[in-house]
């Protein structure tokens, strides 16, 4: 299964089409009713299904159709459209298919702040690990303190909802709902997360390469100001190779002249000690 999700990109067109017929079956559900809602659910939770089942077997390397090293920076962009499209139908879909839902049963559902703590667990636990490196603190106390904020956020977005759906819909309703919600929710946090992944991938391969062509720019100009740049040395290579002038002592000197002047006082000395 691993080599077919390093080497063919089908599994992931399954899973993007999963998601379009998902979004397209909220849309046209009209006369059908119940039964378009119910593809529609089905379509969402097999592509959550499928999408996390990727990603634990081969974790970032899922997005190989993209950010191949083969790839330059026009043709990865070109192929990360595709799943920043699915990004956006995945994202959507949850939200109109709550709407669809809300509109069929006629009350209320809670999956806002649900969503909200799910999206801000990444940053937070970022932040706190990076906190936790500044002030020094040991790996076993970052990653504690990481997982209890991590998980007090899951628990205080899937509570709230929860209450609020059980109290608008029932017991029953109110506690599927939540978690079907819950499980897509995870689902569209991962592949925002994957996204930002691609997209930094992407733009920090401008960045080395926008600052390889300044490092190379500013090596060859250094120093124009005072002529002695390389790019002055190659243009002007009788300027920037002096010549040396030995006197009669064997000192040097950068000029004619003034060896000559050198020689004409040595041989000054030497005829006033002969005296």
């Amino acid at each position: 299964m691993k080599e077919i999700l390093l080497t063919s990109t089908l599994p992931y067109w399954f899973v993007f089409l999963l998601v379009v017929a998902g979004f397209v079956a909220v849309f046209f559900q009209g006369s059908k009713g119940r039964a378009a809602l119910i593809v529609a659910a089905g379509c969402m939770l097999a592509a959550t299904i499928l999408e996390v089942a990727i990603y634990a077997i081969v974790g970032n390397d899922c997005l190989w159709w993209s950010l191949s090293k083969e790839y330059g920076f026009w043709e990865k962009l070109f192929r990360l459209l595709p799943f920043a499209v699915f990004v956006v139908f995945q994202i959507g879909q949850i939200f109109v298919f709550k709407g669809v839902l809300e509109e069929v049963m006629g009350k209320q559902l809670s999956m806002k702040t649900l969503f909200i703590c799910f999206v801000l667990t990444f940053p937070i636990v970022f932040i706190i690990s990076l906190g936790a490196d500044i002030f020094g603190a040991s790996d076993e106390t970052k990653n504690t303190v990481s997982s209890v904020v991590f998980w007090l956020l899951i628990a205080a977005g899937v509570g709230w909802s929860l209450v609020r759906n059980v109290r608008s819909v029932g017991l029953r309703r109110g506690v599927i709902f939540t978690v079907f919600s819950a499980v897509c929710v995870v689902s569209a946090c991962l592949a925002v997360f994957l996204l930002i992944i691609a997209l930094f991938n992407i733009f920090f391969q401008v960045l080395v390469t926008v600052s390889a062509i300044a490092a190379i720019f500013f090596i060859l100009t250094n120093g124009m100001s005072k002529g002695n740049s390389i790019v002055d040395a190659l243009a002007h290579p009788k300027d920037s190779e002096k010549m040396i002038f030995f006197d009669d002592d064997g000192k040097r000197h950068y000029s004619s002249s003034a060896r000559d002047s050198a020689n004409r006082k040595i041989a000054e000395r030497k005829n006033g000690g002969s005296q």
